[in-house]
């Protein structure tokens, strides 16, 4: 076995660097790309007061944010490494499986509601699972099945799931995924499958499409990946390189063809199976908890650089917890993981201003 496996949750079986002026002034020759990429998608991006031009967005900036807990009545029950994204289109989360459960769930911002689809995906853990608004449906992809990871691509349209044809990238679980509004297309990014991968693939609303990047983090599991419009790319920080190796620290910018590191001055502990994702007007990215030399439960925020919230108040320590932003305010909400006793947690907090 090798020792990446052994660090995965028992529940889930020198590039040259671009200055980060550069990547600013990169964002401000393609705002006209990033606009038009979102308008066609449907897309003007949900804000605290209602739809936000990109073109505002990228020069807003950031706000603080703190953790809340929130308790209501109705909640998906204890679980980890469940699937969950925003559903743009029809303004709720979506929740699908997790370790030891197979159901759909939704988030209206107020009440969890289970929904009884006619077909659903089998039960996995660890899938990949991204919005993809210029078709409004969202995209699940991979796991870990009873037989070991998975290679099926699934997609719910707010009413039911279905399978998607053709075929897709290798069986993996613990991809990272995205979807990019500069291409209009989701990113898939590494993950486990024989071993950790390193591969990019391209999911263009109706196939997938293997990309060759010149450079690239290398292989990596669990690793997080969050769209920025303060940058204008998808930005990709963490995960487990296996074989002995310790966490990324490195943080990655996608250019479109080519992964760029992003030289900060500031950076999170390296880690693997952290809950990140951006809020829906870009922003900011939420990084919290995952596993490293130890159980982590901080907060770190991205704009165009790391900066550690210092908030007393925080969820527990944990990994494999899921994390969204919720079209309903202007908030990142987050559920479940597995605590430092390896208990799965159903917890739900939102981060906000």
């Amino acid at each position: 076995m090798s020792s990446q496996s052994k660090k995965q949750n028992s529940e889930v079986p020198n590039n040259t660097k671009q200055p980060i002026q550069s990547l600013l002034s990169t964002r401000v020759s393609r705002r006209r790309v990033l606009k038009a990429s979102l308008i066609g998608a449907g897309g003007l991006v949900v804000a605290a007061k209602g739809l936000v031009l990109p073109e505002i967005l990228t020069a807003a900036p950031s706000g603080g944010g703190g953790w809340r807990q929130l308790a209501p009545k109705t909640t998906p029950g204890p679980r980890s490494f469940a699937a969950m994204a925003s559903d743009a289109a029809r303004r709720m989360i979506v929740l699908f499986s997790g370790a030891g459960v197979n159901d759909t769930w939704t988030w209206d911002g107020l009440v969890w509601t289970r929904q009884t689809p006619p077909l659903s995906p089998p039960p996995r853990p660890a899938a990949s699972f991204a919005d993809h608004p210029p078709t409004q449906t969202l995209v699940l992809f991979g796991g870990v099945g009873s037989r070991g990871p998975l290679d099926d691509t699934w997609l719910w349209n707010g009413k039911t799931w279905r399978p998607a044809p053709g075929a897709g990238p290798p069986p993996r679980f613990g991809a990272s995924m995205a979807f990019d509004p500069v291409r209009g297309s989701i990113i898939l990014f590494g993950g486990f499958g024989d071993g950790p991968l390193g591969d990019t693939w391209e999911w263009n609303g109706t196939t997938w499409r293997a990309l060759s990047p010149m450079s690239s983090p290398g292989p990596l599991n669990g690793a997080g990946l969050a769209f920025s419009a303060a940058l204008g790319k998808l930005i990709l920080f963490g995960g487990n390189p296996g074989m002995g190796n310790p966490e990324n620290t490195e943080t990655w910018a996608w250019y479109g063809s080519n992964w760029l590191p992003v030289p900060l001055n500031t950076s999170p502990p390296g880690r693997f199976d952290a809950a990140m994702a951006g809020s829906l007007d870009g922003r900011t990215i939420l990084l919290f908890g995952g596993s490293g030399r130890e159980l982590l439960g901080d907060t770190w925020v991205f704009t165009n650089t790391w900066v550690q919230s210092t908030q007393a108040q925080a969820p527990p320590p944990r990994t494999g917890a899921s994390l969204a932003p919720d079209p309903t305010s202007n908030s990142l909400l987050l559920f479940g993981g597995t605590s430092g006793s390896g208990q799965r947690m159903g917890d739900i907090w939102a981060w906000g201003p």
